[in-house]
């Protein structure tokens, strides 16, 4: 909770900041879109282009000189790779605060919005880490798609993790995937799946019961940083 302040944890306001959002959240849930978080992003991509902009993917750039004239130009990305594209511009001093900067440890987190039980003994939940660590898989909904290794020198570009520390982190997902059960059993502290499913059930011989605070589940898993971020 803490973390969402994008603050250093060790500063105090951060502290308040995390009170702040876990008693909104056991009051009034999480809010979240209607459709999926990407109906937000489709809203503003809508927006944007009544305005007269236009949104251009699948084009990398190794340099800011490479895009055409403008007032502004906003750059989503972490400090190296923007003092990759655009340290040109940039003083001295600015420039070298960017190369100090050290990468902490990060997370994934993953939220699933449930209609229905999951099916976690189907078979096919257990081979989704292996697709994604090895398969060229659909991406977006155009007719696009994105190998392995694609996936990895993306990430790679926009979060300035070097190749390898994204490779570690690709085959966590899929071990987590592979070792679901396990992972959720973790979580749960042995509770029944069925139990969460319906609420209310057994337990070592004693009836319990579960009422989720919120509707969403959300699960963080660890993953490593380092203070060297030289590619391979």
């Amino acid at each position: 909770m803490a973390a969402h302040s994008m603050r250093p944890l060790d500063r105090g306001p951060t502290a308040g900041v995390a009170l702040a959002l876990t008693v909104l959240a056991h009051r009034d849930g999480w809010c979240f879109p209607r459709g999926g978080a990407q109906r937000l992003a489709d809203a503003l991509a809508s927006y944007l282009r009544s305005l007269g902009g236009e949104i251009v993917t699948d084009a990398p750039i190794a340099s800011l000189d490479e895009l055409p004239p403008a007032r502004a130009v906003l750059c989503d990305l972490s400090p190296k790779p923007l003092l990759r594209i655009a340290g040109g511009r940039f003083p001295p001093r600015y420039r070298r605060a960017l190369g100090r900067y050290q990468y902490g440890p990060g997370v994934y987190k993953v939220d699933w919005l449930l209609d229905g039980p999951v099916p976690w003994r189907n078979a096919e939940c257990a081979r989704a880490g292996e697709q994604f660590l090895n398969a060229t898989l659909p991406l977006g909904d155009k007719g696009h798609t994105q190998s392995p290794q694609e996936y990895l020198e993306t990430l790679s570009r926009t979060s300035g993790l070097p190749h390898n520390m994204v490779r570690r982190n690709m085959q966590k997902i899929n071990d987590s995937l592979v070792h679901m059960r396990e992972v959720l059993n973790g979580l749960t502290r042995g509770l029944p799946l069925e139990v969460i499913d319906k609420g209310i059930g057994e337990q070592s011989g004693s009836r319990v019961c579960f009422f989720p605070r919120s509707a969403s589940l959300g699960v963080v898993m660890p993953r490593a940083g380092e203070t060297d971020n030289s590619q391979e």
